[in-house]
């Protein structure tokens, strides 16, 4: 014989059902490691000499001759933040973080970022590399950005 037990209530709130993946966001963090992140390669004096399809549509370019031979703080809003962010970089090797961009137009943009050091096989600075994701829920102050 069976017993025909009525399901348990719940008690307490409703929880939402979870997120099936496919319809989560994306986390930014990974996404900077995919090959849908912005890409841009400096020279040791911060001039930009590579960006790649990727790059020139996120900050509103559509040449890549207007954006090779810049500085790469014209592509940032801050410039104290951006000295801070450099100086992170000269002394650990590699940043992760947040800031502001400036497009094409000089709008402002929210990036996530990877940047490292590029060394020579002496441990010489030879350039930058960096990586971005546009993140509009990005902070500045939060803990995992740093400087």
């Amino acid at each position: 014989m069976t017993s025909k037990r009525k399901p348990a209530k719940r008690i307490g709130r409703k929880s939402k059902p979870p997120v099936p993946p496919s319809k989560a966001a994306p986390d930014p963090d990974l996404l900077l490691e995919s090959p849908l992140a912005a890409e841009s390669v400096a020279d040791s004096l911060g001039i930009v000499r590579e960006a790649d399809e990727k790059f020139l549509e996120l900050w509103g370019y559509k040449n890549r001759d207007d954006v090779v031979g810049r500085p790469v703080l014209h592509f940032m809003k801050d410039q104290e933040r951006a000295s801070h962010i450099f100086a992170w970089l000269e002394r650990m090797g590699t940043w992760r973080g947040c800031f502001e961009a400036l497009t094409k137009g000089r709008r402002p943009l929210k990036v996530r970022a990877l940047m490292r050091v590029l060394r020579d096989e002496s441990g010489h600075r030879t350039g930058f590399l960096a990586r971005f994701v546009k993140d509009e829920k990005c902070d500045e102050a939060d803990p995992n950005s740093r400087p």
